[in-house]
């Protein structure tokens, strides 16, 4: 099993123009680009991969791409999410066919499950394969929290080797890691948690912003946990959660990523419906945080003092 800490990247998935299918080469570009900027592992067919918008064979061929460009530079966790245990079954197998290190499950989600009936279908898919787990505990989606008495329970009786959380319960880090030890790493799901979350012991963050930022997020990672930095890394988390807390309350995440990612000059499409493209109030917000973080490409600066996206449309 190959080790893991830092920044894991889930995926945006790109879209052609249409949005009717996944842009490869976009998608092969995306993974080059977080691959050279640094980042410790890549994770296709996430939430951030809009993969409750991907039909079956769009998620087995992203999962394909991802492990093919990545050649073995980083470690490959391939989302395997879906209602029925045997659906998550047959795309683990998959992933585990053409070479991911891992699979990332997420616990059925729409209708509430007993706990016993999450641990059985967990069990089914790690008996189903042989390379490891990251458990997604996620009550939002879900509709049940994992507490860290269940989480042991579950890193004791499968193959679970890591945990996100996305829980805003990060007093449980201290516990969760009394009770599995230090040898299953966790990492923080929700952005806005993710420096204080590594400050109480994760190891890292799964964290759809890296697509764009990529080195913001390592360093966010490294001033945290290597350097020990706590005051440099404060201002840095400072910075990014006005962003993160802004596109979190607009409901329109990935349509800014998806947006900003064009301004830096790497196009990925557009959300697939039905989520929708940003406003153009959202738009001239997003382009202001663009322009912060230095992610607006330098073709975009021709118009003399332009300050919102209109020059875009130029």
């Amino acid at each position: 099993m190959r080790t893991l800490e830092g920044i894991v990247v889930p995926l945006l998935t790109p879209f052609t123009d249409d949005g009717s299918a996944i842009d490869q080469v976009a998608l092969r570009g995306l993974v080059e680009r977080l691959v050279a900027a640094g980042v410790h592992a890549l994770l296709p067919n996430a939430g951030t991969s809009e993969f409750y918008h991907l039909d079956d064979d769009e998620r087995r061929r992203e999962t394909e791409i991802v492990v093919s460009q990545s050649a073995r530079r980083v470690p490959v966790i391939a989302g395997v999410g879906a209602m029925a245990t045997r659906q998550a079954i047959a795309f683990a197998k998959h992933a585990e066919a053409v070479g991911a290190d891992g699979v990332f499950v997420l616990p059925p989600y729409y209708a509430p499950l007993a706990k016993p009936a999450i641990f059985a279908h967990l069990a089914a898919i790690s008996d189903a394969i042989s390379i490891p787990i990251m458990l997604y505990n996620n009550p939002f989606v879900t509709g049940v929290l994992l507490n860290p008495d269940d989480l042991a329970y579950i890193v004791a009786t499968t193959n679970v080797k890591w945990i996100k959380l996305t829980t805003k319960v990060i007093d449980d880090i201290p516990i969760i890691r009394d009770r599995i030890g230090d040898d299953i790493p966790i990492f923080e799901g929700w952005d806005t948690l993710g420096f204080p979350a590594m400050c109480l012991g994760a190891s890292g963050i799964v964290t759809a912003p890296a697509n764009i930022m990529p080195d913001m997020m390592r360093e966010l990672w490294r001033l945290t946990c290597v350097e020990h930095d706590l005051v440099a890394a404060e201002a840095l988390n400072r910075r990014l959660t006005r962003f993160f807390d802004y596109v979190i309350r607009q409901g329109c995440f990935l349509a800014a990523l998806k947006e900003m990612s064009a301004w830096m000059g790497f196009p990925l499409g557009s959300v697939r419906a039905p989520f929708q493209p940003l406003t153009e109030a959202q738009q001239s917000v997003v382009w202001k945080f663009a322009r912060e973080f230095g992610l607006v490409a330098p073709r975009y600066f021709a118009a003399e003092g332009a300050e919102n996206a209109e020059v875009l449309k130029k």
